[in-house]
């Protein structure tokens, strides 16, 4: 949907993010697509998606440690996406079906 606006509409896509892994993660799907459906990322990845907000090299280059949650604490498995994403599915009761591509409560 974001990409059919973006070209169809001509408007611009922002991505506002905090310090949070997850958020700059979002955002790369946003403009890359995701793994799951690499076959649709030209329908469904905005390249021209511009990001706004704090990434983890700001937190170090101007010592905004003190406003981010702990670093420690991150989400793992962000090098390998879709693990990091199951173990938090499981973490809150939700199942991903792959052949369906749709979740469901546990």
């Amino acid at each position: 949907m974001i990409n059919m606006m973006h070209n169809e509409l001509e408007l611009p896509v922002y991505v506002f993010t905090d310090g949070d892994p997850w958020g700059y993660y979002i955002y790369s799907v946003l403009k890359s697509g995701s793994m799951s459906l690499a076959f649709q990322s030209d329908r469904l990845a905005t390249p021209d998606a511009k990001l706004i907000g704090m990434t983890m090299e700001d937190i170090e280059e101007y010592g905004l440690e003190h406003v981010t949650e702990d670093l420690k604490g991150k989400p793992r498995g962000l090098r390998r996406p879709n693990k990091g994403l199951q173990t938090y599915s499981r973490r809150n009761g939700l199942r991903m079906d792959a052949e369906k591509g749709m979740a469901e409560t546990a």
